[in-house]
Protein backbone atom coordinates (compact mmCIF):
# COMPACT_ATOMS: atom_id res chain seq x y z
CA UNK A 1 0.00 0.00 0.00
CA UNK A 2 1.48 3.37 -0.79
CA UNK A 3 2.22 6.45 1.71
CA UNK A 4 -0.56 8.21 0.20
CA UNK A 5 -2.95 5.42 0.97
CA UNK A 6 -2.57 5.78 4.83
CA UNK A 7 -5.14 6.94 6.80
CA UNK A 8 -4.42 9.57 9.24
CA UNK A 9 -5.98 10.26 12.88
CA UNK A 10 -9.68 11.71 12.06
CA UNK A 11 -9.00 14.66 14.22
CA UNK A 12 -6.07 15.38 12.24
CA UNK A 13 -8.02 14.80 8.77
CA UNK A 14 -10.75 16.99 10.51
CA UNK A 15 -8.39 20.24 11.37
CA UNK A 16 -6.60 20.29 8.18
CA UNK A 17 -9.86 20.31 6.49
CA UNK A 18 -11.82 23.01 8.63
CA UNK A 19 -7.82 25.00 8.12
CA UNK A 20 -7.77 24.76 4.49
CA UNK A 21 -11.69 25.65 3.94
CA UNK A 22 -11.47 28.05 6.61
CA UNK A 23 -8.76 29.83 4.93
CA UNK A 24 -10.03 29.55 1.34
CA UNK A 25 -13.69 31.50 2.45
CA UNK A 26 -11.64 34.16 4.69
CA UNK A 27 -9.10 34.39 1.66
CA UNK A 28 -12.10 34.75 -0.74
CA UNK A 29 -14.19 37.60 1.55
CA UNK A 30 -10.89 39.69 1.50
CA UNK A 31 -11.31 39.36 -2.24
CA UNK A 32 -15.18 39.86 -1.94
CA UNK A 33 -14.19 43.59 0.02
CA UNK A 34 -11.66 44.77 -2.92
CA UNK A 35 -14.04 43.93 -5.64
CA UNK A 36 -16.38 46.14 -3.46
CA UNK A 37 -13.86 49.34 -3.70
CA UNK A 38 -13.01 48.06 -7.09
CA UNK A 39 -16.63 48.27 -8.61
CA UNK A 40 -17.70 51.47 -7.04
CA UNK A 41 -14.82 53.58 -9.55
CA UNK A 42 -17.49 54.04 -12.28
CA UNK A 43 -14.49 54.12 -15.07
CA UNK A 44 -13.94 50.25 -15.10
CA UNK A 45 -14.64 48.62 -18.74
CA UNK A 46 -14.59 45.26 -17.08
CA UNK A 47 -17.84 45.48 -15.27
CA UNK A 48 -21.13 46.37 -16.58
CA UNK A 49 -24.61 46.60 -14.93
CA UNK A 50 -25.72 43.52 -13.54
CA UNK A 51 -29.08 41.81 -12.47
CA UNK A 52 -31.54 44.35 -11.78
CA UNK A 53 -32.64 43.07 -8.19
CA UNK A 54 -29.30 42.66 -7.22
CA UNK A 55 -28.56 46.43 -7.79
CA UNK A 56 -24.68 45.65 -8.38
CA UNK A 57 -22.09 45.30 -11.33
CA UNK A 58 -21.02 42.05 -12.81
CA UNK A 59 -17.50 40.98 -14.03
CA UNK A 60 -17.54 40.68 -17.68
CA UNK A 61 -13.82 40.84 -18.35
CA UNK A 62 -13.12 36.83 -19.13
CA UNK A 63 -13.58 37.33 -22.57
CA UNK A 64 -14.27 33.08 -23.23
CA UNK A 65 -17.15 33.20 -20.64
CA UNK A 66 -18.72 36.70 -22.28
CA UNK A 67 -18.32 34.82 -25.86
CA UNK A 68 -19.26 31.05 -25.15
CA UNK A 69 -22.98 32.32 -23.27
CA UNK A 70 -24.44 34.04 -25.92
CA UNK A 71 -23.02 31.24 -28.47
CA UNK A 72 -24.46 28.49 -27.00
CA UNK A 73 -27.94 30.41 -26.71
CA UNK A 74 -27.50 30.70 -30.50
CA UNK A 75 -26.83 27.14 -30.46
CA UNK A 76 -29.88 25.99 -28.46
CA UNK A 77 -32.41 25.69 -31.47
CA UNK A 78 -29.92 23.94 -33.39
CA UNK A 79 -29.31 21.31 -30.66
CA UNK A 80 -33.05 20.32 -30.48
CA UNK A 81 -32.80 20.30 -34.74
CA UNK A 82 -29.86 17.85 -34.33
CA UNK A 83 -31.63 15.47 -31.30
CA UNK A 84 -34.98 15.41 -33.20
CA UNK A 85 -33.95 14.30 -36.82
CA UNK A 86 -31.13 11.95 -34.82
CA UNK A 87 -34.20 10.15 -33.35
CA UNK A 88 -36.23 10.24 -36.52
CA UNK A 89 -32.71 8.48 -38.00
CA UNK A 90 -32.35 6.13 -35.65
CA UNK A 91 -36.39 4.98 -35.49
CA UNK A 92 -35.57 4.60 -39.33
CA UNK A 93 -32.33 2.43 -38.55
CA UNK A 94 -30.90 4.37 -41.13
CA UNK A 95 -26.83 4.96 -39.93
CA UNK A 96 -26.27 6.44 -43.40
CA UNK A 97 -28.83 9.01 -43.26
CA UNK A 98 -27.79 9.77 -39.48
CA UNK A 99 -24.26 10.58 -41.05
CA UNK A 100 -25.42 12.69 -43.22
CA UNK A 101 -27.90 14.14 -40.75
CA UNK A 102 -25.23 15.04 -38.54
CA UNK A 103 -23.03 16.75 -41.30
CA UNK A 104 -26.16 18.81 -42.50
CA UNK A 105 -26.98 20.29 -39.09
CA UNK A 106 -23.50 21.34 -38.45
CA UNK A 107 -22.79 22.98 -41.46
CA UNK A 108 -26.18 24.83 -42.28
CA UNK A 109 -25.15 26.58 -38.67
CA UNK A 110 -21.92 27.21 -39.40
CA UNK A 111 -22.34 28.81 -42.89
CA UNK A 112 -25.01 30.95 -40.98
CA UNK A 113 -22.72 31.78 -38.50
CA UNK A 114 -19.67 32.70 -39.90
CA UNK A 115 -19.99 32.23 -43.79
CA UNK A 116 -19.41 29.31 -46.29
CA UNK A 117 -15.88 30.17 -46.53
CA UNK A 118 -15.09 28.61 -43.03
CA UNK A 119 -17.29 25.95 -43.44
CA UNK A 120 -15.36 25.21 -46.39
CA UNK A 121 -12.35 25.03 -45.40
CA UNK A 122 -13.48 22.83 -42.06
CA UNK A 123 -14.78 20.40 -44.79
CA UNK A 124 -11.28 20.46 -46.91
CA UNK A 125 -8.70 20.10 -44.47
CA UNK A 126 -10.01 16.77 -42.76
CA UNK A 127 -10.27 15.74 -46.29
CA UNK A 128 -6.93 16.93 -46.64
CA UNK A 129 -4.96 15.00 -43.57
CA UNK A 130 -7.06 11.86 -44.38
CA UNK A 131 -5.88 11.19 -47.64
CA UNK A 132 -2.15 12.05 -46.41
CA UNK A 133 -3.25 9.38 -43.87
CA UNK A 134 -4.26 6.74 -46.61
CA UNK A 135 -0.52 7.40 -47.79
CA UNK A 136 0.74 5.74 -44.41
CA UNK A 137 2.49 9.15 -44.10
CA UNK A 138 2.46 9.59 -40.26
CA UNK A 139 5.05 12.04 -39.83
CA UNK A 140 3.62 14.47 -42.66
CA UNK A 141 0.26 14.15 -40.74
CA UNK A 142 1.53 15.12 -37.90
CA UNK A 143 3.92 17.92 -39.66
CA UNK A 144 0.47 18.94 -41.42
CA UNK A 145 -1.90 19.00 -38.48
CA UNK A 146 1.07 21.25 -36.53
CA UNK A 147 1.00 23.87 -38.71
CA UNK A 148 -2.35 23.55 -39.23
CA UNK A 149 -2.65 24.95 -35.49
CA UNK A 150 -0.17 27.11 -35.28
CA UNK A 151 -1.48 29.21 -38.39
CA UNK A 152 -4.58 29.16 -36.12
CA UNK A 153 -2.83 31.29 -33.42
CA UNK A 154 -2.03 33.81 -36.88
CA UNK A 155 -5.35 33.96 -38.00
CA UNK A 156 -7.03 37.20 -38.54
CA UNK A 157 -9.46 38.64 -40.75
CA UNK A 158 -12.10 41.78 -41.45
CA UNK A 159 -14.68 39.47 -42.89
CA UNK A 160 -15.65 38.13 -39.36
CA UNK A 161 -16.26 39.65 -35.72
CA UNK A 162 -13.56 39.19 -32.97
CA UNK A 163 -16.27 36.74 -31.82
CA UNK A 164 -16.58 34.54 -34.49
CA UNK A 165 -12.76 34.63 -35.08
CA UNK A 166 -12.42 32.61 -31.44
CA UNK A 167 -15.49 31.00 -32.05
CA UNK A 168 -13.97 29.63 -35.24
CA UNK A 169 -10.41 28.94 -33.87
CA UNK A 170 -11.64 27.31 -30.93
CA UNK A 171 -13.50 24.88 -33.83
CA UNK A 172 -10.64 24.08 -35.84
CA UNK A 173 -8.53 23.50 -32.56
CA UNK A 174 -11.03 20.59 -31.44
CA UNK A 175 -11.78 19.35 -35.44
CA UNK A 176 -7.72 18.73 -35.42
CA UNK A 177 -8.03 16.33 -32.60
CA UNK A 178 -11.27 14.67 -33.83
CA UNK A 179 -9.00 14.82 -36.94
CA UNK A 180 -6.10 13.33 -36.31
CA UNK A 181 -7.87 10.47 -33.96
CA UNK A 182 -9.50 9.59 -37.26
CA UNK A 183 -6.50 9.65 -39.04
CA UNK A 184 -4.76 7.90 -36.58
CA UNK A 185 -6.41 5.11 -36.07
CA UNK A 186 -6.55 4.23 -39.77
CA UNK A 187 -2.74 4.10 -40.66
CA UNK A 188 -2.30 1.85 -37.37
CA UNK A 189 -4.98 -0.41 -38.72
CA UNK A 190 -8.10 0.00 -36.26
CA UNK A 191 -11.07 -2.38 -37.27
CA UNK A 192 -13.35 0.60 -36.29
CA UNK A 193 -11.46 2.74 -38.66
CA UNK A 194 -10.98 0.30 -41.84
CA UNK A 195 -14.80 -0.67 -41.96
CA UNK A 196 -17.97 0.08 -39.87
CA UNK A 197 -18.25 -1.45 -36.27
CA UNK A 198 -21.77 -2.32 -37.89
CA UNK A 199 -22.83 -4.74 -40.33
CA UNK A 200 -25.57 -2.61 -41.65
CA UNK A 201 -23.73 0.28 -42.37
CA UNK A 202 -22.51 0.51 -45.53
CA UNK A 203 -20.99 4.61 -45.16
CA UNK A 204 -17.96 5.20 -47.05
CA UNK A 205 -15.20 6.63 -45.26
CA UNK A 206 -15.31 10.02 -46.27
CA UNK A 207 -18.79 10.07 -44.97
CA UNK A 208 -17.20 8.72 -41.52
CA UNK A 209 -14.54 11.09 -40.96
CA UNK A 210 -16.93 14.40 -41.90
CA UNK A 211 -19.77 12.94 -39.79
CA UNK A 212 -17.14 12.64 -36.61
CA UNK A 213 -15.69 15.95 -37.57
CA UNK A 214 -19.30 18.10 -38.07
CA UNK A 215 -21.05 15.95 -34.95
CA UNK A 216 -22.49 19.72 -33.04
CA UNK A 217 -22.55 19.06 -29.37
CA UNK A 218 -18.72 18.42 -29.57
CA UNK A 219 -18.11 20.58 -32.76
CA UNK A 220 -17.19 23.61 -31.13
CA UNK A 221 -16.37 23.47 -27.77
CA UNK A 222 -15.17 19.57 -26.80
CA UNK A 223 -14.38 17.87 -24.90
CA UNK A 224 -12.42 15.36 -27.03
CA UNK A 225 -14.34 11.76 -28.09
CA UNK A 226 -12.20 9.48 -29.57
CA UNK A 227 -13.11 8.00 -33.16
CA UNK A 228 -13.79 4.63 -31.61
CA UNK A 229 -16.87 5.97 -29.13
CA UNK A 230 -18.38 7.72 -31.95
CA UNK A 231 -18.57 4.98 -34.08
CA UNK A 232 -19.83 2.58 -31.40
CA UNK A 233 -22.26 5.34 -30.55
CA UNK A 234 -23.72 5.29 -34.45
CA UNK A 235 -23.22 1.32 -34.33
CA UNK A 236 -25.73 0.57 -31.52
CA UNK A 237 -29.47 -0.13 -32.60
CA UNK A 238 -32.34 1.05 -31.41
CA UNK A 239 -33.39 -1.86 -29.32
CA UNK A 240 -30.18 -1.75 -27.46
CA UNK A 241 -30.20 2.07 -26.56
CA UNK A 242 -31.83 3.17 -23.57
CA UNK A 243 -35.32 4.31 -23.52
CA UNK A 244 -36.03 7.39 -24.81
CA UNK A 245 -37.78 8.46 -21.54
CA UNK A 246 -35.08 7.11 -19.63
CA UNK A 247 -32.93 9.51 -21.60
CA UNK A 248 -35.04 12.28 -21.44
CA UNK A 249 -34.76 12.51 -17.52
CA UNK A 250 -31.17 11.78 -17.64
CA UNK A 251 -30.80 14.91 -20.30
CA UNK A 252 -33.09 16.69 -18.05
CA UNK A 253 -31.27 16.42 -14.86
CA UNK A 254 -27.67 16.67 -16.07
CA UNK A 255 -28.55 19.57 -18.05
CA UNK A 256 -30.25 21.75 -14.60
CA UNK A 257 -26.90 20.85 -13.05
CA UNK A 258 -24.54 22.09 -15.30
CA UNK A 259 -26.97 25.23 -15.82
CA UNK A 260 -26.92 25.38 -11.83
CA UNK A 261 -23.55 25.68 -11.90
CA UNK A 262 -23.68 28.44 -14.75
CA UNK A 263 -25.78 30.47 -12.57
CA UNK A 264 -23.93 30.44 -9.63
CA UNK A 265 -20.72 31.32 -11.60
CA UNK A 266 -22.91 34.32 -12.91
CA UNK A 267 -23.78 35.17 -9.68
CA UNK A 268 -20.62 35.27 -7.86
CA UNK A 269 -19.15 37.24 -11.17
CA UNK A 270 -21.68 40.02 -9.00
CA UNK A 271 -19.72 39.40 -5.99
CA UNK A 272 -16.13 38.73 -6.37
CA UNK A 273 -14.71 40.85 -9.35
CA UNK A 274 -11.56 38.40 -9.82
CA UNK A 275 -10.89 38.60 -13.13
CA UNK A 276 -11.55 42.32 -13.48
CA UNK A 277 -8.94 43.01 -10.78
CA UNK A 278 -6.28 40.46 -12.21
CA UNK A 279 -5.78 42.93 -15.24
CA UNK A 280 -5.07 45.85 -13.22
CA UNK A 281 -2.05 44.60 -12.76
CA UNK A 282 0.06 47.49 -11.44
CA UNK A 283 -2.44 47.15 -8.49
CA UNK A 284 -1.65 43.87 -7.39
CA UNK A 285 1.42 44.55 -5.61
CA UNK A 286 -0.38 46.63 -2.91
CA UNK A 287 -3.12 43.77 -1.96
CA UNK A 288 -2.26 41.99 1.14
CA UNK A 289 -0.81 38.06 1.36
CA UNK A 290 -5.31 37.47 2.13
CA UNK A 291 -6.28 39.24 -0.92
CA UNK A 292 -3.93 37.90 -3.46
CA UNK A 293 -3.64 34.29 -2.88
CA UNK A 294 -7.44 34.45 -2.18
CA UNK A 295 -7.61 36.37 -6.00
CA UNK A 296 -5.08 33.50 -7.37
CA UNK A 297 -7.83 30.99 -5.94
CA UNK A 298 -10.64 32.72 -7.58
CA UNK A 299 -9.49 32.62 -10.57
CA UNK A 300 -8.83 29.20 -10.61
CA UNK A 301 -11.75 28.46 -9.62
CA UNK A 302 -13.84 30.18 -11.84
CA UNK A 303 -11.43 28.63 -14.52
CA UNK A 304 -12.94 25.73 -13.09
CA UNK A 305 -16.31 26.44 -13.00
CA UNK A 306 -16.82 28.02 -16.41
CA UNK A 307 -15.16 24.19 -18.26
CA UNK A 308 -17.38 22.41 -16.09
CA UNK A 309 -20.58 24.18 -17.21
CA UNK A 310 -19.13 24.03 -20.99
CA UNK A 311 -17.95 20.49 -21.14
CA UNK A 312 -20.84 19.05 -19.00
CA UNK A 313 -23.24 20.61 -21.39
CA UNK A 314 -21.53 19.48 -24.17
CA UNK A 315 -21.34 15.69 -22.92
CA UNK A 316 -24.84 15.79 -21.58
CA UNK A 317 -25.64 16.53 -25.16
CA UNK A 318 -23.28 13.92 -26.71
CA UNK A 319 -24.59 11.08 -23.86
CA UNK A 320 -28.17 11.34 -25.02
CA UNK A 321 -26.59 10.27 -28.41
CA UNK A 322 -25.19 7.21 -26.43
CA UNK A 323 -21.66 8.80 -26.83
CA UNK A 324 -19.10 8.05 -23.90
CA UNK A 325 -18.13 11.37 -23.08
CA UNK A 326 -15.37 12.00 -20.86
CA UNK A 327 -16.33 12.99 -17.27
CA UNK A 328 -16.20 16.90 -16.14
CA UNK A 329 -13.20 18.80 -14.63
CA UNK A 330 -12.60 17.93 -10.93
CA UNK A 331 -12.69 20.34 -8.62
CA UNK A 332 -8.99 22.21 -7.61
CA UNK A 333 -9.67 22.67 -4.35
CA UNK A 334 -8.56 18.84 -3.58
CA UNK A 335 -5.98 18.63 -6.26
CA UNK A 336 -2.81 18.78 -4.69
CA UNK A 337 -0.32 16.82 -7.22
CA UNK A 338 -0.14 18.75 -10.65
CA UNK A 339 -0.13 15.29 -12.52
CA UNK A 340 -3.59 15.19 -11.50
CA UNK A 341 -4.18 18.13 -12.52
CA UNK A 342 -3.16 17.52 -16.27
CA UNK A 343 -5.05 14.25 -15.76
CA UNK A 344 -8.55 15.12 -14.29
CA UNK A 345 -9.00 18.25 -15.64
CA UNK A 346 -9.37 18.09 -19.47
CA UNK A 347 -9.84 14.69 -19.61
CA UNK A 348 -10.01 14.20 -22.81
CA UNK A 349 -7.54 16.04 -23.60
CA UNK A 350 -5.22 13.70 -21.77
CA UNK A 351 -6.74 10.75 -23.48
CA UNK A 352 -5.78 12.35 -26.43
CA UNK A 353 -2.07 13.02 -25.15
CA UNK A 354 -1.74 9.32 -23.98
CA UNK A 355 -3.26 7.19 -26.66
CA UNK A 356 -2.18 9.59 -29.89
CA UNK A 357 0.87 11.11 -28.63
CA UNK A 358 2.47 9.18 -25.41
CA UNK A 359 2.06 5.47 -25.83
CA UNK A 360 2.71 4.93 -29.67
CA UNK A 361 6.06 7.01 -28.82
CA UNK A 362 6.46 4.79 -26.29
CA UNK A 363 6.09 1.78 -28.04
CA UNK A 364 9.34 3.09 -30.82
CA UNK A 365 11.56 4.40 -27.92
CA UNK A 366 14.02 1.40 -26.23
CA UNK A 367 13.93 1.39 -22.20
CA UNK A 368 16.12 3.95 -21.41
CA UNK A 369 16.26 6.80 -18.41
CA UNK A 370 15.87 9.55 -21.04
CA UNK A 371 12.97 8.31 -23.06
CA UNK A 372 9.97 9.90 -20.55
CA UNK A 373 11.48 13.66 -20.43
CA UNK A 374 11.68 12.89 -24.06
CA UNK A 375 7.97 11.90 -24.40
CA UNK A 376 6.87 14.43 -21.71
CA UNK A 377 8.78 17.23 -23.95
CA UNK A 378 6.89 16.04 -27.11
CA UNK A 379 3.68 16.15 -25.16
CA UNK A 380 4.17 19.75 -23.76
CA UNK A 381 4.93 21.31 -27.11
CA UNK A 382 1.81 19.73 -28.59
CA UNK A 383 0.05 21.57 -25.84
CA UNK A 384 1.62 24.94 -26.09
CA UNK A 385 0.73 24.78 -29.70
CA UNK A 386 -2.55 23.40 -29.32
CA UNK A 387 -3.53 26.18 -26.63
CA UNK A 388 -1.76 29.02 -28.97
CA UNK A 389 2.22 30.52 -29.48
CA UNK A 390 2.32 33.01 -26.49
CA UNK A 391 4.54 33.32 -23.22
CA UNK A 392 2.37 32.82 -20.33
CA UNK A 393 1.09 29.53 -21.94
CA UNK A 394 4.83 28.77 -22.67
CA UNK A 395 5.91 29.17 -18.34
CA UNK A 396 1.55 27.54 -17.55
CA UNK A 397 2.97 24.50 -20.08
CA UNK A 398 6.96 22.60 -16.34
CA UNK A 399 12.65 5.79 7.48
CA UNK A 400 9.56 7.13 9.48
CA UNK A 401 6.12 5.36 9.88
CA UNK A 402 3.61 5.00 6.95
CA UNK A 403 1.29 7.71 8.77
CA UNK A 404 4.23 10.43 8.93
CA UNK A 405 5.56 9.64 5.93
CA UNK A 406 2.29 10.94 3.97
CA UNK A 407 2.53 13.68 6.37
CA UNK A 408 6.47 14.17 5.14
CA UNK A 409 5.26 13.59 1.32
CA UNK A 410 2.44 16.49 1.89
CA UNK A 411 5.01 18.74 3.62
CA UNK A 412 7.56 18.12 1.22
CA UNK A 413 5.07 18.47 -1.90
CA UNK A 414 4.00 22.04 -0.62
CA UNK A 415 6.10 23.85 -2.40
CA UNK A 416 6.03 22.15 -5.55
CA UNK A 417 1.92 22.87 -5.20
CA UNK A 418 2.92 26.45 -4.61
CA UNK A 419 4.95 26.64 -7.72
CA UNK A 420 2.67 24.95 -10.20
CA UNK A 421 -0.02 26.50 -9.10
CA UNK A 422 1.93 29.88 -9.77
CA UNK A 423 2.82 28.43 -13.43
CA UNK A 424 -1.15 28.27 -13.80
CA UNK A 425 -1.42 32.13 -12.51
CA UNK A 426 0.75 32.54 -15.53
CA UNK A 427 -1.62 30.51 -18.14
CA UNK A 428 -4.97 32.51 -16.72
CA UNK A 429 -3.21 35.72 -15.97
CA UNK A 430 -0.30 36.68 -18.39
CA UNK A 431 2.84 37.46 -17.88
CA UNK A 432 2.21 40.75 -15.71
CA UNK A 433 -0.39 38.57 -13.08
CA UNK A 434 2.22 35.52 -12.88
CA UNK A 435 4.97 38.05 -12.32
CA UNK A 436 3.66 40.01 -9.63
CA UNK A 437 2.74 36.50 -7.42
CA UNK A 438 5.93 35.56 -7.79
CA UNK A 439 7.63 38.92 -6.45
CA UNK A 440 5.13 38.63 -3.53
CA UNK A 441 6.42 35.24 -2.43
CA UNK A 442 10.14 36.37 -2.98
CA UNK A 443 10.12 39.26 -1.27
CA UNK A 444 7.40 37.91 1.28
CA UNK A 445 8.14 37.85 5.39
CA UNK A 446 8.77 34.47 6.99
CA UNK A 447 5.27 34.82 8.93
CA UNK A 448 3.64 34.91 5.16
CA UNK A 449 5.63 32.16 3.82
CA UNK A 450 4.64 29.69 7.37
CA UNK A 451 1.16 30.80 7.00
CA UNK A 452 1.19 29.74 2.93
CA UNK A 453 3.06 26.58 3.80
CA UNK A 454 0.67 25.60 6.29
CA UNK A 455 -2.38 26.35 4.27
CA UNK A 456 -0.86 24.15 1.68
CA UNK A 457 -0.15 21.24 3.86
CA UNK A 458 -3.59 21.27 4.70
CA UNK A 459 -5.00 21.45 1.09
CA UNK A 460 -2.74 18.84 0.11
CA UNK A 461 -3.84 16.52 3.19
CA UNK A 462 -7.40 17.28 2.51
CA UNK A 463 -6.50 15.93 -1.48
CA UNK A 464 -4.90 13.13 -0.44
CA UNK A 465 -8.16 11.99 2.15
CA UNK A 466 -10.67 13.04 -0.76
CA UNK A 467 -8.59 10.74 -3.13
CA UNK A 468 -8.36 8.10 -0.93
CA UNK A 469 -12.35 8.33 -0.27
CA UNK A 470 -12.71 8.06 -3.98
CA UNK A 471 -10.37 4.85 -4.31
CA UNK A 472 -12.19 2.88 -1.45
CA UNK A 473 -15.94 3.32 -2.75
CA UNK A 474 -14.29 2.24 -6.36
CA UNK A 475 -12.80 -0.58 -4.58
CA UNK A 476 -16.11 -1.56 -2.76
CA UNK A 477 -18.16 -1.33 -5.57
CA UNK A 478 -15.52 -3.65 -7.70
CA UNK A 479 -16.01 -6.12 -4.66
CA UNK A 480 -19.99 -5.63 -4.50
CA UNK A 481 -20.10 -6.71 -8.06
CA UNK A 482 -17.99 -9.66 -8.10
Amino acid sequence: MGNSSITLPRIEVICCFLIWVGGVFYSAYCVHVVSNSFGEQSNWGELEPGWSFLGRKKDISDYEWYVWLPFLRNLLPWFIVHHVGAELFRWCKSKELLRIWYILVTSVFTANYCGVIPLVALTITPIFLFYIAKLKWTLICWLTSILLLISLSLFQTSLLSDEQIMVLCVCCAWAQLRCMSFCMDWINGETWSISPISEDDQSPQILRLLSYIFYLPLMYLGPFVPFQDFEKSISINTATIESFKKRIIRLSLNSSRFLGWMILTELLLHFIYCNAIQLHHEALPFLDSWTLFGLAYCIGQFFLNKYVVIYGLMGTLAEFDAINAPPVPRCIAHISMYSDMWRHFDRGFYNFLRGYIYDPLLERFSSNKKRHILLTTVCFAFVYIWHGLSLNIFVWSAKLSPANVRRWRAFVTCPLFILSALTMFFFLGGMEVGTVFVAQIYHGTLLRHAVLLMFAYCMCQVSTEVKLIKERRLASKLLKSK
